[in-house]
């Protein structure tokens, strides 16, 4: 069996997770593939059984909002234990990078190789064989699904966030080794730690949630009517880090993000004049906020891709896509969205 070496693979594959979320947006491949706004969605026995019987008013977690504010306040980090990556080996890299809502490790080895582990309070796609092999935790339902993936020395472990919402809100944790090994122990350590801190709660972020929630921006803006995606399924599930809007007929998103950066780049001059950025055929402007992320914690044990890919800023982007509208009414309408951008960061 060939063992290929780690150091350059994670080159790439962070890489790939940079643009495309890594692991963690990547899905089983499989035709049982569901999305995870399905399985939030789908009715259960008990449901379809009652469903003749009238429904009862909608708490905060059992609207979108709710569960949509529960995901921005959560922590990933607060999930993911130090103390239990760092039982695996000497901690390289701990943080978010990528995505809001996934924490993710490098693990540095005796063999000079590095393991990798992320956990997402968001998955994007989970498979049927996903949810496989229940077990329960100390009332937090785990599910093991079909093993360790020895081909890409991977493995998955799926549980519950212990919020009291009328359908099940899922956390993953991934690992991943080298060709060959089974990464299945620590995964499940992983879980198990997960499980424990959410004994009192889930963790909060410790930065104002409130600047992770696009919507409290347009909020601020006179005339802006937000659009109302409706329901949770599988074509319109939660976005908790983007909010719709409409701005003089044109739908605008903002959104608020993890991007990877040039380390020795300066940050957004929250004072420069709004240019809109063309992005093919569509309209967009975006600026950083916050200080510098850099999740990096033994240098030495990184290359220097994977080094400056621990590099990142929170961004918030303002796009209004392609439509018949006039360009300068385009431009204007993004324009107007962005001044309220700088206005609401700039007074923090």
């Amino acid at each position: 069996m060939q063992v290929f070496k780690q150091r350059r693979r994670w080159a790439g594959a962070i890489t790939a997770a940079v643009a495309a979320v890594g692991v963690v947006a990547a899905g089983c491949s499989s035709a049982d593939d569901v999305d995870s706004a399905a399985l939030l969605s789908a009715p259960s026995a008990q449901e379809s059984a009652e469903s003749s019987a009238a429904a009862a008013p909608e708490t905060p977690l059992q609207t979108r909002a709710g569960i949509e504010q529960v995901l921005r306040d959560t922590d990933p980090c607060g999930l993911l234990s130090k103390e239990v990556l760092s039982q695996a080996g000497a901690l390289a890299q701990y943080g978010s990078a990528v995505q809001l809502a996934v924490c993710a490790a490098l693990i540095g080895r005796p063999d000079g190789e590095l393991t990798r582990v992320e956990l997402a309070v968001q998955p994007a796609m989970l498979g049927v064989r996903d949810l496989e092999g229940r077990t329960d935790i100390d009332g937090v339902a785990v599910f093991r699904g079909p093993g360790p993936d020895l081909k890409q020395g991977r493995c998955q472990r799926v549980f519950t966030l212990k919020v009291p919402t009328d359908k099940p809100l899922y956390a993953t944790v991934r690992t991943a080794g080298i060709v060959g090994e089974d990464t299945c122990a620590l995964a499940d350590d992983v879980v198990n730690a997960a499980v424990a801190a959410m004994a009192d709660g889930l963790p909060p972020r410790q930065k104002d949630a409130t600047l992770l929630d696009p919507c409290a921006v347009v909020d601020t803006v006179e005339g802006v009517e937000r659009i109302d995606p409706g329901p949770i399924t599988t074509d319109t599930p939660v976005t908790p880090f983007e909010c719709r809007v409409m701005v003089d007929n044109i739908p605008v998103v903002v959104s608020v993000g993890v991007k990877n950066t040039d380390p020795s780049a300066q940050p957004s001059d929250p004072n420069a004049d709004i240019d809109e950025v063309r992005s093919g055929s569509a309209t967009q402007w975006s600026r950083s906020v916050g200080p510098e992320i850099d999740i990096s914690l033994e240098p030495e044990l990184l290359d220097t891709p994977t080094r400056e890919l621990g590099y990142a800023r929170v961004v918030v982007t303002v796009r209004a896509a392609p439509s018949d509208a006039d360009p300068d009414a385009i431009s204007g309408a993004v324009a107007q969205i962005a001044t309220a951008v700088n206005a609401l960061y700039n007074a923090q």
